[in-house]
């Protein structure tokens, strides 16, 4: 079984990379792919020599803007699988999405404190306080406001002030890098390209249709769509394949597992998603 879609203290997972990659395998998984926000885990060859049990192909989930064919611009995630992570291109565009947070991030505890009256803490204090992180965003303002008692828990804060249309939400897609150098980034670098839960992005059936007509032409065979995603229902899941077969892309599987939230498990997703990947990327 397998899951290419979790998240560590790289990013904004609870779980250290050990913890969970223990976790994994005492969920009886055989793949796990760590793919923690515009982070690279640099100990993933020291990782895979400790636990030689499971298969850790390198991950990471890249943010990332896109214009739709209506011209909105929205932010996109996807998930780079197996790719080199040692490439120009992708250290390039990590060092970009990390340093464009710090004004992302200041912009949103501005308006929590214009708007909300609510004077949370410094960029720099959040930074401190989160020092496992590679990089901070959202979540770790969130778990901050559940630290002070704002918040009752992640998703109430969210729920409140953090999400779209609340009185914090910031729309931080100018922020980001291009979808297509993501896309040409990764598959040069070996690896497989996944449109990360593509019903979060409200797209409409002709915004998802041209979305998934651009991805499939600069992905070419490379390229994949989560399907199996965990919270999603069986009639969701059932609209995403028939969508990644039109489009000719592989299954993906993600659990989006982040130890704390909604999500309570890792994913157990058939071995033969991962298998299809492995006879295109290199594997890293």
């Amino acid at each position: 079984m397998i899951d290419l879609h979790a998240h560590t203290t790289i990013s904004d997972g609870i779980y250290m990379p050990d913890e969970l990659i223990n976790k994994a395998i005492e969920s009886g998984l055989t793949v796990l792919c760590m793919t923690d926000h515009n982070a690279l885990n640099d100990d993933l060859n020291k990782l895979r020599s400790k636990y030689p049990q499971i298969t850790l192909p390198t991950g990471c989930e890249f943010s990332c803007h896109y214009k739709t064919i209506k011209g909105r611009v929205v932010q996109l995630h996807i998930g780079g699988i197996g790719f080199d992570m040692n490439d120009n291109d992708i250290r390039r565009i990590i060092r970009h999405n990390q340093s464009s947070m710090r004004p992302y991030v200041e912009r949103v505890l501005s308006k929590l404190q214009e708007n909300c009256g609510i004077h949370l803490c410094t960029y720099d204090e959040l930074i401190a306080r989160n020092g496992k992180s590679k990089t901070v965003g959202r979540k770790h303002i969130a778990v901050e406001m559940v630290r002070q008692g704002i918040s009752i828990d992640v998703d109430d804060a969210f729920d409140t002030y953090l999400g779209k249309n609340k009185p914090a939400f910031v729309s931080n897609s100018p922020y980001f890098v291009p979808l297509s150098e993501v896309i040409s980034a990764v598959t040069s670098a070996g690896g497989i390209v996944s449109l990360c839960h593509l019903f979060e992005y409200k797209l409409d059936d002709e915004e998802t249709d041209d979305l998934l007509k651009y991805f499939k032409s600069l992905s070419h065979n490379q390229g994949a769509m989560e399907v199996y995603y965990s919270s999603y229902s069986d009639e969701q899941r059932g609209i995403l394949k028939l969508l990644a077969d039109k489009y000719n892309l592989l299954y993906s599987a993600a659990s989006d597992f982040h130890g704390d939230g909604k999500v309570k498990e890792l994913g157990k997703y058939p071995d033969e998603i991962f298998e299809k990947m492995l006879k295109i990327m290199k594997m890293r």
